[in-house]
């Protein structure tokens, strides 16, 4: 597989040679074909601006304008941003201005959510602490109700006592 995609690359650098061959045999080096009167002019002030400064410091790009080489050079990330005007620098700064309040607004309403995000939390926290409360103080009262029940006085466990102690002497009495 890799032989064959390196042998269509070879043959399509071929091809490629061979078309530029036909083609510079075809053209004469100092006078290109242009498309368009356009374009033809354009070469011509061209070569006339060459000749007045005597460097080849002008061409003619792909889209048929005029190209300073030396321009081509200084694109790039060192491009200048425009002077604002008057106008602009007044319109950004009401721009500025209203953002800022914008901003404060939306800050604002921010905090006020926040504020009733953090008051429900609280309210809801001291709800359920309250229901707990109540819960243990029920639980609690419970608890005392069965123990309360479960006491037995004095009097009831001396009758128990007794009784038990007439049963002992009965059993011993018989037997």
């Amino acid at each position: 597989m890799i032989e064959e995609e390196d042998a269509k690359h070879e043959a399509a650098v071929k091809a490629a040679a061979q078309a530029a061959q036909l083609k510079k045999d075809t053209k004469s080096p100092e006078a290109p074909e242009f498309e368009t009167p356009r374009e033809k002019k354009l070469a011509d002030e061209a070569r006339q601006i060459n000749a007045e400064l005597g460097t080849e410091a002008i061409a003619i790009n792909d889209e048929g304008e005029v190209v300073d080489k030396r321009q081509l050079l200084k694109g790039g990330l060192n491009v200048r941003p425009k002077a604002k005007a008057a106008e602009q620098v007044a319109q950004s700064d009401y721009q500025a201005e209203y953002n800022a309040r914008r901003a404060a607004q939306r800050d604002s309403v921010r905090e006020r959510e926040s504020r009733q995000r953090q008051q429900r939390l609280v309210e809801e926290q001291y709800a359920k602490t309250k229901k707990r409360a109540a819960e243990e103080e029920a639980e609690k009262e419970e608890e005392l109700k069965l123990r309360a029940k479960s006491k037995k006085t004095s009097d009831e466990v001396v009758g128990a006592r007794e009784r038990y102690l007439a049963r002992k002497k009965a059993a011993a009495q018989e037997s």
